[in-house]
């Protein structure tokens, strides 16, 4: 089956992730992958999961770009490229 996730992009996803909605995404593809399936996952270009298509929506974590007045904004715009691409 063809799975595809939408991560958090305010860090890069890596098999050696600790942050919890992170780690607990991690976990879940890895499980889903060593049943065979096919993942897809939206995050930040520098994620990176073995056996997993990464579609980039952010260069890099959000936590790692400069400061912005409004956080929400910074995750608007980035989810905004993405439907421009897709569509």
């Amino acid at each position: 089956m063809r799975i595809a996730i939408l991560a958090p992009i305010k860090r890069p996803l890596t098999p050696d992730t600790t942050v919890s909605r992170a780690r607990v995404i991690v976990d879940l593809v890895t499980g889903l992958i060593s049943k065979g399936h096919n993942v897809t996952i939206f995050a930040t270009a520098d994620s990176y999961l073995p056996g997993t298509e990464i579609i980039p929506i952010a260069p890099s974590g959000l936590n790692f770009m400069k400061g912005v007045e409004n956080e929400f904004y910074q995750h608007v715009s980035f989810l905004t490229r993405m439907l421009v691409v897709l569509v």
